[in-house]
C-alpha cells in the first residue's frame, strides 16, 4: 500500500501574502531491515524515480523528465521517531504485520524526496491546487487498492472544499 502525503510550505519571505508551493510524497509500507539512517533519510518513502513512476502511472500527471527532476526536492518534516526509526503513518499501519506502539520517544527531522506541485515564479503559470486536489482525491476513490490519501493531504482537501 501506498500513502500519498501532501502540504503547503510558504516561501521564506515577509510579505504580507506569502507565495510558495504545495508539496507530495509517498510513503510506502516497505521499510528496509537493514537499513542504516545516519542521514535521516526516511527509510519508507519513494525516492525521486519511484516517486516520478507513481505520479506518471498514478496520478497522471504529464511533464517531461526535466522538469520533473527540478520538481522533485529533498523536504524534511518532524515525524514521531522510536528506535531511531519513524513510526508509520496511521492510515498505513492498518497494512503493517508488525506490533506498533502506541507511543513514541520523540520527533525527529527526516528526509523525503517530494514532488513540488504549485509553482510560485513569475514565469510560470502556477497549478490549479483547489482542482488538483480534487482529482487526487478522486483518483484515490477509485484506486483504494493501490494507494490511498494520508491524513495531512485529506485536511487540505477538505480545507479547499470548506474554502470554495
Amino acid at each position: 500500500m501506498r500513502i500519498l502525503h501532501g502540504t503547503w510550505i510558504p516561501n521564506e519571505e515577509t510579505d504580507f501574502i506569502q507565495s510558495g508551493s504545495f508539496y507530495l510524497w509517498v510513503e510506502t509500507q516497505s521499510f528496509p531491515k537493514s537499513h542504516t539512517n545516519s542521514q535521516q533519510i526516511h527509510p519508507g518513502h519513494l525516492v525521486k524515480s519511484e516517486l516520478i513512476a507513481f505520479l506518471v502511472q498514478e496520478l497522471g500527471i504529464k511533464e517531461d523528465k526535466t522538469k520533473f527532476c527540478q520538481r522533485i526536492s529533498p523536504k524534511y518534516f518532524a515525524l514521531p521517531t522510536t528506535n531511531n526509526q519513524p513510526l508509520p503513518s496511521p492510515e498505513l499501519t492498518k497494512y503493517l504485520e508488525i506490533e506498533l506502539t502506541d507511543s513514541y520517544e520523540e520527533f525527529q527531522y527526516w528526509q523525503v524526496d517530494c514532488y513540488e506541485t504549485v509553482v510560485s515564479t513569475k514565469t510560470e503559470t502556477a497549478l490549479n491546487i483547489l482542482k488538483f486536489l480534487k482529482d487526487i482525491h478522486f483518483l484515490a476513490i477509485y484506486n483504494a487498492e493501490k494507494f490511498q490519501i494520508g491524513s495531512d493531504l485529506l485536511f487540505w482537501y477538505h480545507y479547499k472544499a470548506s474554502a470554495s
